[in-house]
């Protein structure tokens, strides 16, 4: 009885050992599965994405339209209007400059087709839906690898951040797919193959232009917005808006206190829109604003001519407002009664900065490690560092 039962014992053991291994072999198996339609859904994105993929001027762009329209940073083509580029499929073509955003780094330039034929090209994705976490992949010319072998580098990472301030790139979004000099202006997309960003800067330390886990670009929201404006300026350069006439009262910038308006000047947009000192504004765009960092960051993204709606809490309620932004640098007409000066008169000081000013509890600039490493301000992932062939034609 005892032997039976004792053999009895072993069996459902062994059986249980049997069952656990084959489950593990199951598992395996069906991870390697996933690993497999994983590594092909990678490769066929890359393949999508390749011919679309503009080689210019040390730097990087991309195909938006079928008809050739393309986009890139500014400070990948700087000055010139006409350039010599190569797609991803290795053909060239020329391009010459539409429009630029010069504060905001972004630039829209035409190919022109030889035969007729409709451009390779990956559409606008919809940078508002993205997810912290999500996966995405930067491609991009780094350190001129493309003209070795005639391919773009890609770099796959996920969405770190969006929403972001960093210096002139206002509502950006943040990755740690690798972007360094000669990514800029090349695309950040999505699983789905469309372009949520143009990646145009990294965070930097030790003095290298490496990257270091971030990266920023420009957001498909942001390239919407200025696209028309962009692509009728005849070569010429978009300036950004703001509301000018509106003064904040002095507070941390990450205080609700630093969205109260100390004053409105008058004879400006500001006083037409309806603003009053003592208003504290607490919606713009449609989007709330808990402070004056997040002010600033979407106030930088809008053209001049824009007009946005505001909401503003006055005593015990909430006013509905509507302000046209205009460029704080435009030179202001001369007034019948006062005939201006040789150099035109001085224009009016913008009270909302460019930049976000630094929080009261944080120096400008940290230093981690008792100063062994010092994290620098971000700057343009620029041209790649080898000489480029291709070279723009305009001054």
């Amino acid at each position: 009885m005892n032997r039976r039962l004792a053999l009895c014992i072993a069996g459902t053991i062994a059986l249980g050992l049997w069952s656990n291994v084959w489950s593990n072999v199951a598992f395996a198996a069906d991870a390697a599965v996933a690993t497999t339609d994983s590594e092909a859904r990678l490769e066929a994105l890359c393949a999508k994405a390749k011919p679309a993929f503009v080689f210019i001027a040390g730097g990087s762009g991309v195909v938006i339209q079928p008809d050739g329209l393309m986009l890139t940073n500014t400070h990948v083509i700087e000055n010139g209007k006409e350039f010599d580029v190569r797609l991803g499929t290795g053909r060239h073509y020329a391009a010459r400059l539409l429009g630029r955003d010069v504060f905001g780094d972004l630039a829209v330039l035409q190919l022109v087709a030889k035969d007729g034929e409709p451009f390779p090209f990956l559409e606008l994705g919809d940078s508002d839906a993205l997810q912290v976490g999500e996966p995405a992949m930067a491609i991009g010319n780094p350190f001129g690898l493309g003209l070795v072998d005639q391919h773009p580098t890609f770099t796959f990472g996920i969405i770190s951040a969006v929403r972001q301030f960093q210096g002139r790139y206002t509502e950006c979004i943040v990755t740690d797919a690798e972007v360094n000099p000669g990514n800029s202006g090349g695309p950040l997309i999505n699983m789905a193959g469309q372009v949520v960003g143009i990646n145009g800067q990294i965070s930097t330390r030790w003095g290298l232009r490496s990257n270091t886990g971030l990266g920023y670009a420009i957001s498909a929201r942001q390239v919407r917005m200025w696209l028309p404006l962009l692509k009728a300026a005849n070569g010429g350069n978009v300036n950004h808006g703001r509301p000018v006439g509106i003064e904040l009262q002095r507070a941390a910038a990450d205080s609700a206190d630093s969205l109260v308006i100390k004053g409105v000047e008058k004879g400006t947009t500001a006083e037409s829109a309806g603003f009053q000192a003592s208003d504290r504004i607490v919606a713009w765009d449609g989007q709330k604003i808990p402070n004056a960092i997040r002010l600033l960051s979407l106030v930088g993204m809008y053209p001049a001519g824009h007009e946005v709606a505001v909401e503003v809490r006055r005593g015990e309620e909430n006013v509905k407002l509507t302000v046209t932004l205009v460029d704080p640098d435009r030179k202001p007409a001369a007034k019948p009664d006062k005939p201006a000066t040789a150099g035109g008169d001085s224009p009016k000081k913008d009270p909302l900065p460019a930049e976000p000013p630094p929080k009261e509890s944080e120096p400008k600039k940290k230093e981690q490690d008792k100063g062994t490493e010092k994290i620098k301000d971000a700057e343009p992932a620029g041209d790649a560092d080898a000489k480029n062939p291709i070279k723009p034609k305009g001054p």
